[in-house]
């Protein structure tokens, strides 16, 4: 059965994948694996998308990793067991490879001591409700509000933070669903080249995310591969290719599966 058109996605993404030495899958997880939800501790992936994955890890022909702002604690409950993958967290700070290697980059003092100033800051002006503290980043939610709310509660939290200059160790970005303060050093962009580097010569990196914080990933990505922008909403982004839903992201990787895996598989069988 033929697959649907994906017309955001170049046609030269299959047979390169396909025919090339190496391939590696990069996934941001909410927004993109998972449709969004008020509660955050209930946004699990999308059904058929995380049935896709981990056929497609099952036969072990691409890399795979999901990378998040989410601490890997929290993605290891909501995806369940994901054995062949790597899991970047925190934006790049944390991470664990498929043999289950941990790897936790320290925190400047300085940064950790601005993050602590700044959540303090917030709660006094009881916005503490809102706020998601974690190692190295800060975050404001803000999607339960309605749309005029959510701008309103954003800006009087922008204005907190900045009414004491903020640490230049500090990372101040509007993202889908709130306000985020997190430590420079690491973000997705250098997830991103990490995962490249640890990868065979010649090795396609297709990257799918639908975050401002997914531009990093898209420019890092750019010279060894693709970038994939998941979103109906018109916006400039460094990606080369797009998907406008999570039923187009579960398309791409069933199509991943059938014309990627499979072609990769016979071309394996017969050197």
């Amino acid at each position: 059965m033929p697959h649907p058109p994906l017309p955001g996605i170049p046609a030269w993404l299959w047979p390169r994948a396909a025919a090339g030495p190496g391939r590696l899958l990069m996934l941001d997880y909410d927004g993109t694996l998972a449709p969004f939800q008020l509660d955050r501790d209930k946004a699990f992936p999308h059904p058929r998308s995380i049935a896709l994955v981990r056929q497609i890890g099952e036969g072990r022909r691409t890399s795979l990793a999901v990378v998040s702002g989410r601490p890997i604690e929290a993605l290891d409950r909501l995806l369940g067991p994901l054995p062949a993958a790597w899991l970047v967290g925190e934006h790049g700070w944390e991470s664990r490879s498929p043999d289950g290697q941990l790897v936790l980059h320290p925190l400047a003092e300085p940064a950790g001591r601005a993050l602590r100033e700044a959540a303090a800051r917030l709660v006094e002006r009881g916005w503490g409700h809102c706020l998601e503290a974690k190692r190295t980043a800060l975050m404001v939610h803000t999607r339960a509000f309605s749309a005029r709310k959510a701008s309103e509660v954003e800006a009087e939290c922008d204005r907190i933070w900045r009414e004491r200059a903020l640490s230049p160790q500090l990372r101040r970005a509007r993202v889908d669903g709130g306000l985020e303060l997190r430590a420079r050093g690491h973000d997705k962009g250098t997830a991103v080249s990490e995962l490249v580097g640890l990868s065979e010569p010649g090795t396609l990196a297709v990257y799918l995310g639908d975050d401002e914080t997914d531009e990093d990933a898209f420019a890092a990505v750019r010279e060894s591969g693709l970038g994939i922008r998941v979103g109906d909403r018109p916006r400039p982004s460094l990606a080369l290719g797009r998907l406008e839903s999570w039923d187009e992201v579960a398309e791409f990787l069933e199509r991943w599966r059938d014309e990627v895996e499979r072609s990769a598989a016979g071309a394996g069988s017969n050197s």
